[in-house]
């Protein structure tokens, strides 16, 4: 149950005071002290968000007038001004209103709308692969960990989809660029913060979540597994395992670019063992192997 702004009802004095008498009187009593004038107990009740707004226990509530009575919204995500100024402004005012704002963009954002910001940006279907290598791994670590799947898998999708249009890394590049993009379009932070922290580097963004530090795992490991498939005959990788794997790791002529020592850091900082890692990724990737154009010459 979540409000029209992103609140948690159950987290709502109001609405527990439906059901909570005591709670009540002392809400009473709050509003009393605030508005100078007598107020009922029983006027303290949550009639939900589409309530009658005569009624309602706060009915001047400006984001119910804006996003219910005038726009016939059922949240704010789906107006086409948000994250408005206002609202903006009112999550800096508290936790709650923050956490509540950081909830509608997380509702705001799902893999379609992930898929067409890819496309929107990037041409280049071995970039376009990438991403969807990454999202498979993520959401692979996601399943491993018990995490939101979901919010995890949109966040290795997204990770690169600036860089085809601002391919230098730098404070002016990639992934600055594509971070401040997602923000203009109301982005969940915690994508936005996985998207600089994956170049930390560049940026000064330390991978601190769980999320954060798989991306930085996953993210050049993909690439390197690429690379495995198509220098076997049969440039499938659901041919490769993870001996071969090993092998062309400990060749520093094959695939140079690929800088190992970060990998293995960013591993080691996740609490997994190495071959382990490799056989996450590999598998994930092996799961969409025809949409990585690595499923081998006939398919």
């Amino acid at each position: 149950m979540i409000g029209a702004c992103g609140i948690l009802c159950d987290e709502c004095d109001i609405h527990r005071a439906t059901e909570d008498a005591r709670l009540a009187r002392e809400i009473a009593g709050r509003f009393e002290e605030k508005l100078g004038e007598p107020v009922k107990v029983e006027e303290i009740r949550c009639l939900g968000c589409r309530g009658d707004r005569g009624k309602h226990w706060s009915p001047d509530c400006w984001i119910l007038e804006c996003c219910v009575d005038e726009r016939g919204l059922e949240y704010c995500y789906e107006c086409e001004s948000f994250a408005c100024q206002r609202l903006a402004e009112r999550a800096t005012t508290s936790l709650r209103y923050g956490a509540a704002l950081e909830r509608l963009k997380r509702m705001n954002v799902d893999r379609d709308k992930a898929w067409q910001l890819v496309n929107e940006f990037t041409e280049n279907q071995n970039l376009v692969r990438h991403m969807l290598a990454v999202e498979a791994a993520m959401r692979a670590y996601a399943r491993q960990f018990d995490e939101e799947e979901e919010l995890w898998g949109i966040g290795g999708l997204v990770h690169d989809f600036d860089y085809e249009q601002n391919p230098d890394l730098s404070v002016e590049g990639h992934p600055v660029t594509g971070a401040k993009i997602l923000r203009q379009r109301a982005w969940p932070e915690e994508i936005v913060r996985a998207v600089l922290s994956h170049a930390s580097e560049y940026t000064g963004v330390p991978q601190e979540t769980r999320m954060e530090k798989v991306l930085a795992a996953v993210d050049d490991l993909t690439g390197f597994l690429v690379a495995v498939a198509l220098v076997r005959p049969s440039k499938d990788i659901r041919d490769v395992k993870l001996k071969s794997v090993r092998k062309k790791w400990k060749d520093r002529a094959f695939a140079a670019a690929v800088d190992r020592g970060q990998i293995e850091r960013a591993v080691e900082s996740l609490g997994v063992d190495l071959d382990e890692h490799i056989v996450t990724v590999l598998d994930a990737m092996k799961g969409i192997a025809p949409e990585l154009g690595l499923a081998g010459e006939g398919e």
